[in-house]
């Protein structure tokens, strides 16, 4: 029941009371017809009794049963014999030398009472019909009540099912979301507030990504122009001007960084994925680096992934300068299995958990080369895709992993 909609839940109660009120008429109808044919059969016996009750009948004493018993006496002898041969038989019983039965004819309803030399026909003027067209109209009633309230209840429910579908529409990255919902009720006062935050938040995106574009526009300009007029001095290749050029391309090198994790925010937006060939990927993205020292074993029948090719040539990239930077002997070794990729590199045990180092700015030491975005970005990428890094050192060597389906990893030594 925790793992079901709303709407299916609506459903199935709706369903089980539509079920319990047929029951429930159905016992009422059954319960009514047997009153209505015990109360019919205690007439009958009572008129027998009546009956029974004279041994001699005079004009006057019929006359009295029939006014008092709302009956009238069949003396027609044809009519007798046809009803004997044509009539159901609805009800009978016997006593001790007398015979009650009771015959149903054109919808009449006729007591035949017999006794040793008595044979007396009655007519019953009066039915006690039953409930069942009363029952039958309370039924309709409150199946039609049911059905209203369900119908009301759907109604009440499509703005509560729109705007799940408009938050799972923002969740994916649109933000150009709007729920259109008229009503004032709490689900209106939700949309309302859902539709002032998305606004806020584009205005926030929007403000942030100019605010982003001025800083990195106005801190590469200066860096450029830097590096072309250093190159231009003809000064002789001293510590200073290499440790200069150095710097420069350092602090270009954070803006590149800095600019990556800007994309991969707004990438987000219009988050596209597409089935790749994640080894053909990594041979292309070897090829087009300095980094040769790189060995591929391919573990799996079915290399391809659904990605976002854009922001996974990133993560690729991210792991293989991350690995190539740190490995003490400049090699890379991936292993491509069924459910992830490792990068093995040879070097020593992190001295922290692979939490810090997914941290933007981390770094293992002061003199560290970079800024530590690399392994930052890589890990807010496998997230957008519901992947995840994973680490272990083995061996002296150091392993990323990174998993791209939910069953166990496996610790490729």
């Amino acid at each position: 029941m925790k793992n079901i909609s709303i709407s299916t839940f609506i459903n199935i109660i709706f369903s089980i009371a539509i079920i319990f009120i047929c029951l429930a008429f159905g016992i009422f109808i059954k319960l009514d017809q047997q009153k209505h044919q015990m109360i019919q059969h205690q007439r009958y016996e009572i008129i027998t009794k009546s009956v029974l009750s004279y041994h001699n009948f005079t004009p006057k004493i019929i006359d009295d049963l029939e006014k008092k018993l709302d009956i009238k006496y069949i003396d027609n002898s044809d009519l007798k014999l046809k009803i004997l041969n044509q009539a159901i038989t609805i009800y009978q019983k016997e006593y001790i030398n007398i015979r009650l039965r009771v015959f149903n004819l054109d919808d009449k309803y006729y007591i035949y009472i017999q006794r040793f030399g008595l044979n007396m026909m009655f007519l019953d003027k009066v039915y006690i019909r039953s409930n069942i067209l009363f029952i039958a109209i309370a039924f309709v009633f409150v199946l039609l009540m049911t059905l209203l309230l369900y119908i009301l209840f759907r109604k009440k429910l499509k703005p509560l099912k729109e705007l799940n579908n408009s938050i799972q529409q923002f969740s994916k990255g649109d933000f150009s979301v709007h729920i259109d919902i008229k009503s004032k009720d709490e689900i209106g006062q939700i949309s309302d507030s859902f539709n002032q935050a998305i606004t806020n938040i584009n205005l926030l995106i929007n403000s942030k990504n100019l605010f982003m574009r001025n800083i990195m526009h106005e801190l590469k300009t200066p860096i450029t122009k830097n590096l072309f007029l250093i190159n231009m001095i003809e000064t002789k290749q001293t510590q200073d001007k290499e440790l200069l050029i150095k710097n420069l391309n350092l602090m270009n090198d954070t803006i590149n960084e800095l600019a990556n994790i800007e994309k991969l925010k707004t990438d987000f937006l219009n988050f596209q994925k597409e089935s790749i060939n994640i080894l053909q990927l990594l041979q292309e993205l070897i090829a087009n680096t300095d980094i040769s020292e790189v060995k591929i074993i391919n573990n799996t029948k079915n290399p391809n992934i659904v990605v976002n090719r854009p922001l996974f040539v990133i993560l690729l990239k991210n792991l293989l300068t991350n690995g190539y930077k740190y490995a003490t002997d400049h090699h890379i070794y991936i292993k491509i299995l069924d459910n992830q990729i490792v990068f093995k590199t040879k070097g020593d045990k992190l001295s922290k958990d692979l939490e810090y180092y997914t941290q933007p700015f981390s770094q293992e030491t002061k003199n560290s080369q970079g800024l530590g975005l690399g392994l930052y970005i890589a890990n807010e990428i496998a997230i957008l895709h519901h992947y995840r890094l994973h680490y272990w050192h083995d061996k002296g060597y150091n392993n990323f992993s990174l998993v791209y389906d939910k069953r166990n990893i496996n610790k490729t030594k």
